[in-house]
């Protein structure tokens, strides 16, 4: 018989056998093939869809999924995961039973929540967490917040920063994560620096493709956008074995290094990639992310326009261009070639959501909440027009609307410490000072060069009458 794993137990209307209008789930992103299972037997989910009271859902390998529930709590359902929706025996909240999978949840608002899995009830409150069932065990790690794990032999408090286990007849028991950030590496994006058509993910070479380093890159970059990192990299030096000048796979082992934060190898391959042969647009891209990293922006800007340069239709070269000048302050410049990416490629999300970011400098908020809109209907599971559309909304006053956008985008790219700092800065706007600070520790793990995060911490701490560390903390800014 399941258990109930996890509980948020402040009410919450709902009533047995309740519609789907009274209860639904909102799927946010779909990557790779997820379906449902209603009373019809399964079929394809798509972004949008409905999950209702009684639906399964499953997540084939390659795949992922994000959902929001009623009561805002979103979820990102890594690759074969499995999972119902079910009416609630106490007649409140929002019951999911986990059959098996991983499951990263984001649930700010104190609503009933629980999951059920076979092995461990757990008890929690507002917080951030992800749930794992596999090999007779259930594995709950906490990012923040506090989870109360048991089942019928024990029960334990599993902190922020732990991780708490539990198996069938076993008492829970908690040990501490060096790296609990580890639990989500299969959650970033990466951006789409190949052109043209890829390979599909668990797509097998043809006769033809067996000796091809490009077949494995392109399968690589596929992998890498729905988070399959080591089945990437082994598709990657796959092709350096065929190729060991192969600038398009030097670039993508960059790109994943440089999201694992090892900027020293990633330094390596974007330099072998912009030294190869036939570096492509690619390894120009990759350089400039790299030089993003460190801090050197006209170093970054000038990689990018030589990205554009050497691939005058590649959009995404345009868009990123677009980005590194608005991130320079040249504004009309910026626009100007924003417009360009969209033009050479009018279905291409990023070249809109860098031209929503240029109108969202120029001070359009509401123009800027539109084309952010229009590049979340082109790729639902890209992280950054959600933070637009969040920092626009919140420009236009609805903090409500802003935070779950900015929610969105954390949960499609928890690793993003800019995300996490604007988070943090909803929910400081929100007087939610316990959250923002959280959420501003977790930034400034993740982005050990990124100044956003001190800075808004040392605005908080000053508002709080602390200025010695807020002093600290903008000192740390600016260096």
């Amino acid at each position: 018989m399941l258990l109930c794993l996890l509980a948020l137990n402040l009410p919450f209307a709902a009533s047995a056998g309740r519609s789907c209008e009274e209860w639904h789930a909102e799927l946010v992103s779909v990557e790779g093939r997820v379906e449902i299972r209603t009373s019809g037997g399964w079929a394809p989910l798509s972004s949008g869809d409905r999950v209702c009271t009684g639906d399964s859902i499953r997540v084939k390998s390659y795949g992922r999924a994000a959902l929001r529930l009623p009561d805002k709590t979103v979820l990102r359902l890594d690759q074969d995961t499995s999972v119902t929706f079910a009416e609630p025996e106490d007649e409140t909240g929002s019951w999911l039973d986990l059959l098996k999978g991983v499951i990263h949840v984001i649930s700010r608002d104190p609503r009933a929540l629980r999951f059920n899995t076979p092995y461990a009830n757990a008890g929690l409150e507002g917080t951030e967490f992800v749930i794992a069932v596999a090999d007779g065990e259930t594995d709950v790690t906490v990012l923040e917040g506090e989870v109360r794990l048991s089942n019928e032999a024990g029960s334990v408090g599993v902190p922020s920063g732990q991780r708490g286990s539990a198996r069938l007849a076993t008492a829970p028991e908690t040990e501490p994560i060096p790296d609990p950030i580890q639990v989500i590496a299969w959650t970033p994006y990466y951006v789409p620096v190949l052109d043209g058509e890829l390979p599909s993910a668990d797509q097998e070479p043809a006769s033809a493709e067996v000796g091809d380093p490009g077949f494995y890159a392109g399968r690589g970059a596929r992998r890498l956008s729905v988070g399959r990192v080591d089945e990437a990299r082994a598709d990657l030096r796959h092709a350096l074995t065929l190729d060991t000048g192969h600038g398009p796979a030097l670039a993508l082992l960059a790109l994943a290094s440089l999201t694992e934060k090892d900027l020293d190898d990633a330094r390596m391959r974007a330099e072998a990639a912009v030294a190869s042969p036939d570096p492509g647009a690619a390894a120009w891209l990759a350089l400039s992310y790299v030089r993003e990293a460190e801090s050197a922006l006209a170093a970054a800007l000038d990689a990018a326009a030589t990205a554009a340069a050497v691939a005058p239709g590649h959009a995404f070269a345009f868009a990123r261009l677009a980005e590194l000048e608005l991130a320079a302050g040249h504004h009309s410049a910026a626009t100007e070639t924003a417009q360009r990416a969209v033009r050479l490629q009018p279905d291409l999300s990023h070249a809109h959501t860098v031209l929503g970011f240029a109108q969202l400098s120029g001070r359009s908020s509401a123009e800027a909440a539109e084309t952010f809109r229009k590049a979340i209907r082109l790729e639902p599971a890209a992280p950054l027009p959600r933070l637009g559309l969040g920092l626009a909304l919140a420009r236009q006053g609805e903090l409500t609307a802003a935070r779950e956008q900015v929610e969105i985008a954390v949960v499609l790219d928890p690793t993003n410490a800019l995300s996490r700092s604007y988070m943090a800065k909803v929910y400081d706007t929100e007087r939610r000072e316990a959250l923002s600070a959280s959420q501003l520790q977790l930034a400034k793990a993740l982005g050990a060069r990124d100044p956003t995060a001190w800075l808004y911490d040392a605005l908080r701490k000053q508002a709080e009458n602390r200025p010695v560390e807020a002093l600290h903390d903008l000192q740390k800014a600016i260096s």
